[in-house]
């Protein structure tokens, strides 16, 4: 929307559903089928030509102009704007629930959630991930980041795990199950199966 709240542009991009992820300059998108690209945040025109991946995708993620996408293949693929092949190809071990990008330090790392229950992390000099948290009876496996710290449901607690390291930090117990968690105003939010809402406060 312009500031006037009047439609700025508007263009159809796929028949099908698509991901989209908004970085500095341009919006990133991914259909389900198989194909990505740049638009232009301003005008809506294609910062570069659609291409084929040749695989279904799952999920997405930008950060400047690096682009992950999670295939059906089980692996994240990792482009640049002007990259028709990969510049990363990360395998996983199970198919990928959730992906996120962090920072820790100046660098960036791929944070990724697994169907195996899994979360690793993952630099983009290696395929092999820097750390595994293995997970139990996460409903999404989609973790919340904040800070160093990374909180994930796990049956009943929230499990705090450090980001830098993967080692479980601190239990946040939960009688009566856990939902997905979420942080609003340095509290951490949990919902559960008996409609409870569980709150515990959070060090700034």
């Amino acid at each position: 929307l312009a500031p006037n709240f009047r439609i700025a542009w508007a263009r159809k991009l796929f028949n099908l559903p698509f991901y989209f992820d908004i970085s500095k300059t341009s919006i990133a998108v991914a259909s389900l089928e198989g194909s990505i690209g740049f638009v232009q945040e301003a005008t809506g025109q294609s910062a570069q030509p659609m291409k084929s991946i040749g695989t279904n995708i799952s999920g997405m993620e930008v950060s400047d102009s690096l682009l992950a996408v999670a295939t059906d293949r089980s692996e994240i693929r990792i482009y640049d704007q002007t990259s028709r092949n990969p510049k990363y190809t990360l395998p996983t071990s199970a198919g990928i629930v959730s992906l996120k990008w962090v920072t820790l330090g100046k660098t960036k790392y791929l944070l990724a959630g697994l169907a195996d229950q899994k979360i690793c992390l993952y630099a983009l000099t290696s395929q092999d991930p820097l750390w595994t948290f293995d997970g139990q009876s996460s409903i999404y496996t989609n973790p919340v980041v904040r800070g160093n710290s990374l909180f994930i449901d796990q049956k009943s607690y929230i499990a705090q795990v450090s980001l830098s390291k993967g080692t479980l930090e601190k239990r946040y117990p939960t009688p009566g199950g856990a939902g997905t968690p979420f942080i609003l105003d340095n509290t951490l939010f949990c919902t559960s199966p008996k409609r409870l809402l569980y709150a515990f406060p959070l060090t700034k």
